[in-house]
C-alpha cells in the first residue's frame, strides 16, 4: 500500500495509487463467500457436476440436496472453493430457499463442525417437506445472520440476468397451442 501511496495520480479526485486501488479493486474483488453465494443460488436453476469452474475459482461439491415442492425449491449442500488466482481455498456450506419468482433467501457461511451443518440441513429439509415456510426462514436467519445472506443481488452481473430471465419466464403465461375443435367447427 506504501508504494501504490507513492504513485502520485494526475486526476486531483484519485490522489494516489492507494486511493485508486481502495476506491477501485478492492471492491471489485471476489471472495469464496460470494462464489460461494452464487453457486448456491446457481444451483437452484442449472445442474452443476461434482466439480465446476465458476470464474477463476474450482469447485469441488462434498455434499449436495435439491428439494423441489411445486414452485419452491431448497438447495443445500457443502463445497470447497479454490482460487486459481490466489491460491486462496475454504470449505463453506449453503443454503438457499427459492419461493417462487424472484423470491430467494439463504446464505454461505464456514461451518467449525460438520455435526452443525448436518443439523441444519435435516431442519431445513424437515421444515420444507412440511410446507413450513416460516420455520425454514428462520433457521435460514438465525444461522446466516452474520452478514453473509444470499438473495439474487449475490449473483455475478451476468448470470444474475441469466437467471431473472428464467425466472420471468416460468412467471408469464406459456401461449397454449389453438384447439382443433373450432378448426373442426369451422370446416363444417
Amino acid at each position: 500500500m506504501d508504494r501504490l501511496a507513492a504513485a502520485k495520480s494526475n486526476l486531483p479526485d484519485n490522489r494516489d495509487g492507494k486511493t485508486i486501488y481502495e476506491k477501485w479493486v478492492k471492491p471489485a474483488a471476489v471472495s469464496t463467500d460470494q462464489v460461494a453465494g452464487h453457486y448456491a443460488i446457481s444451483s437452484l436453476f442449472e445442474p452443476f457436476g461434482e466439480r465446476t469452474k465458476i470464474y477463476c475459482y474450482n469447485v469441488e461439491r462434498e455434499d449436495y440436496t435439491l428439494e423441489v415442492e411445486g414452485k419452491q425449491k431448497l438447495a443445500v449442500g457443502r463445497a470447497r472453493f479454490n482460487s486459481e488466482v490466489t491460491t486462496e481455498s475454504a470449505s463453506l456450506g449453503f443454503a438457499v430457499l427459492h419461493l417462487g419468482d424472484h423470491n430467494i433467501a439463504g446464505g454461505a457461511s464456514h461451518f467449525e463442525k460438520i455435526e452443525d451443518y448436518d443439523q441444519l440441513k435435516a431442519s431445513l429439509i424437515d421444515s420444507f417437506s412440511k410446507a413450513d415456510t416460516t420455520q425454514a426462514l428462520q433457521a435460514l436467519t438465525e444461522r446466516f445472520s452474520g452478514g453473509k445472506t444470499l438473495s439474487l443481488r449475490t449473483l455475478f452481473r451476468d448470470e444474475q440476468r441469466k437467471i431473472v430471465d428464467l425466472i420471468l419466464k416460468e412467471s408469464w403465461p406459456q401461449p397454449q397451442p389453438p384447439i382443433e375443435v373450432f378448426t373442426k367447427i369451422k370446416q363444417r
